[in-house]
Order: structure tokens, then sequence, then C-alpha cells
């Protein structure tokens, strides 16, 4: 017989044990913060060094730690969410992205340096444009050419295809990118493009301005394009080194990661178009000073 004590206690345990958790983790530069999020409410946070040579270290760490402290069993955690991230801005900012290789129609390959006419000091008629991340030698053009419509006009060869992709594996790419005239209205040749790079250069990502940024203006889709290539290889490992050291002690859950629009992706949408994290960084910012002015009642919010 037990004892109204004991009958609290065990109620309290079985309610404890029906919780379910949001694992979240923001990886900076000096610290990781991690956050436990009950379905009850109840929030239980920590914060680590960060180790850049083994990020998913003080993660693994950190949350075997936090689950240790408040009696929470591993396999309660139904999410992982990777935190606002400036890891992508960083990789753009630095040059540290993937040797980038752009495909693109027959006279089009100065697009992304000619750009539009915009200068940062509009009366200095030598400042210089925008740097198009790829230099000249790496912008390769195939013949083909599809209107505005979609109709195709010209279809590629496939050799000729080919030809441009042993270019770009010989000048050393690491990422191609992948921006066709007006694909947008029929991506048919771009598709052609990925099928034949994966024969002729196996493993090598390849970036599609149609699936990227799916709309008109050449100059706006090749730049998201390129930086969703140049970025790309090293997210994916990024990614995948935090999946799989989670799997290693036992969170098997899948991972999300948090967008520029402030809301979240999975980490297989993420690794096909981590451009999509470009300005998460400041988005999380943002997300979470409206979410504090809410819970505070307060409707004027100044961001600095």
């Amino acid at each position: 017989m037990h004892t109204p004590n004991e009958q609290d206690g065990r109620r309290q345990e079985d309610e404890a044990k029906k919780i379910r958790y949001r694992f979240a983790f923001d990886i900076g530069g000096t610290f990781t913060d991690l956050v436990l999020l009950g379905s009850d409410g109840s929030l239980k946070t920590a914060k680590v060094l960060s180790d850049q040579s083994n990020v998913v270290a003080p993660i693994a760490n950190g949350v075997l730690q936090l689950c240790h402290d408040y009696d929470i069993n591993l396999n309660a955690i139904d999410e992982l969410v990777v935190g606002a991230t400036t890891a992508v801005t960083n990789l753009v900012i630095e040059r540290k992205g993937a040797k980038t290789a752009l495909i693109t129609t027959k006279g089009f390959r100065d697009v992304v340096a000619i750009g539009r006419e915009l200068r940062y000091d509009i009366y200095n008629l030598h400042a210089p444009g925008p740097d198009p991340i790829i230099d000249r030698a790496l912008r390769l053009e195939i013949d083909e050419r599809t209107d505005a419509k979609g109709t195709i006009v010209r279809s590629p060869s496939s050799d000729a295809i080919k030809s441009t992709l042993a270019d770009a594996k010989s000048l050393g790419a690491e990422s191609i990118a992948v921006c066709l005239l007006h694909s947008f209205s029929n991506p048919q040749h771009e598709l052609m493009v990925r099928e034949l790079a994966k024969l002729e250069c196996p493993g090598l990502p390849v970036s599609l301005s149609h699936e990227v940024l799916g709309e008109l203006r050449e100059y706006e889709r090749s730049i998201a394009t390129i930086l969703n290539a140049y970025v790309m290889p090293k997210v994916g490992n990024y990614l995948n080194t935090i999946e799989t050291g989670l799997r290693a002690i036992g969170l098997n859950t899948n991972l999300r990661v948090m967008q520029s629009n402030g809301g979240l992706a999975s980490g297989e949408v993420v690794a096909k178009k981590p451009i999509v994290l470009l300005e998460s960084g400041p988005a999380g910012g943002v997300s979470a000073a409206v979410r504090g002015a809410d819970h505070l009642g307060t409707r004027g919010l100044l961001l600095g």
C-alpha cells in the first residue's frame, strides 16, 4: 500500500515521462547555447564553450549534461533545431567557400560582372562594382537558348555540355552553378546539365538557378545560384557532422535549421539550398526581439 506522498511522487514521475522536448542549439565563435523546450512549456538552458575544431562535441556533451541534471530521457527529445547561424554569412564575407564554376548561356558569362547600374558611392565614377565571386576563367558557356515563354530555340549537344563540364573539372571546380537564360520558364536544359554532371563529375555539387531563385532577371538569379553553389559543400559537411555526432549519442530525430526568413527547414532541404541561411543570424535576433516584445506587451520596438 503506497502512502499519499508516494502516490503523488509516482504521479509526478508519470507526468514527467509524458513531456516531449525540442532541443535547440546556437553555435557561436566563443559559446554554444543550448535549450530544451518541453511540451509543458518548461525551459532548460545551458551555455558551454564552443570548439571550432569539433563543433559537435559541445552540443553532444551539453545535451547529455542537461538531460542528466534534469533527469530527462534522451528519447524524450523529438526535434533538433540549429538556431540562427552566421556560418554561411562568414563563408561569403571571408571568401572561404568552394571554388565554383558557372555554366551559363553563350554570350552571358559577364552578366555577373556587369551587374546593375548601382554604386555604393553614386558620386564616385570609379567606384568598384560588386565582386562576382567567380573569376572570369571559371565562367563557362554552352550554346543553347530558351525564350521567355519557355520555348526551346536551340538545344545544347550532350558533347558540348560534357566538354564544358570537363573544363570545369580541369580548372579545379569544387561546385557548379548553372544559370541558363529563361530557365525559370523551362528548366529542361539545366536539368540536362545536372544529369550529365552526375556522370562526368560524380560527387560534385550542382546548383540550378530555376531551383534556387526561379524568377526573371539574370543577374539576380545568377548571383543567388553562384552563392548557393559557393557555400553548398561546406554547409553540407557542417550539417552532416552535426547530425552524425548527435546520432552517435542516440539522438536520431531529424534536424531542422533556422532560415533567413525566421522559419525552419529540414536539414535535407538546407543542404540543397544553403543560401536560405545567408541572413539567418540577423533574422534570429529580430525574431527573438519581436517575441520578447510581444511577451512584455510592448508595441514599439527599436532594433539597432
